[in-house]
């Protein structure tokens, strides 16, 4: 179909997808997985991922640095998984994540630790020298889910953010705005994606 140019995929053809492309970004070629495809001008197919880029875009643009921060993650799904190639890829200096699945942990740690050896680890709760927590899972689009993050582990300096677009804030970032973190929500990352794919669709990223 010579008149399509760029095609958005979701789930569940995002790891599908990777194999119509003739060549990847970096961040794609770690997750094996893409949410944009774009048609270059000699007719090859490149495929990039902007789920995790969306988030630190959005928190660059209000002023937080991610180079030669701590990150820690709550969440190793396609999400987090995004995000934790993006954070590093960004220049954290380390990402600590924790998954309740282990399998998902274990393999998310086994792909990061072959593109980014010696700067990522897990473990269950937030490390003291955190500058930047993320939520990556659903916990909070339920009022009865339980918290991701227990407040008790946050210090003021830490910037929290969160995934989940609706309800906006979640219980987590009310928390931790009453312990005067600064906060991010689902939709300044949605916002983040927007623009990015925008740019990637007429070929200026």
């Amino acid at each position: 179909m010579p008149n399509i140019d760029s095609i958005l995929i979701t789930l569940p053809h995002k790891f599908g997808a990777v194999m119509h492309c003739d060549h990847l970004s970096d961040r794609a070629r770690v997750l094996g997985a893409i949410n944009a495809m774009r048609r270059e001008a000699d007719g090859r197919w490149f495929g990039d991922n902007f789920d995790g880029a969306g988030l630190t875009a959005g928190l660059k643009k209000a002023g937080h640095a991610i180079k030669g921060t701590s990150v820690f993650m709550i969440g190793a799904g396609g999400a987090g998984s995004s995000i934790g190639v993006s954070m590093l890829e960004e220049g954290a200096r380390h990402l600590t994540f924790h998954d309740v699945n282990a399998n998902s942990q274990a393999a998310l740690l086994d792909k990061l630790h072959r593109a980014y050896p010696g700067r990522v680890s897990v473990a269950t709760t937030v490390p003291p020298d955190s500058d930047i927590v993320v939520n990556a899972t659903s916990a909070g689009l339920r009022d009865s889910d339980p918290l991701p993050v227990d407040p008790n582990q946050l210090a003021p300096r830490m910037v929290v953010a969160d995934v989940i677009t609706d309800p906006v804030p979640t219980r987590l970032l009310v928390e931790a705005t009453k312990i005067g973190c600064p906060t991010r929500d689902g939709t300044h990352m949605l916002d983040g994606q927007i623009d990015l794919l925008f740019g990637f669709m007429l070929g200026k990223r």
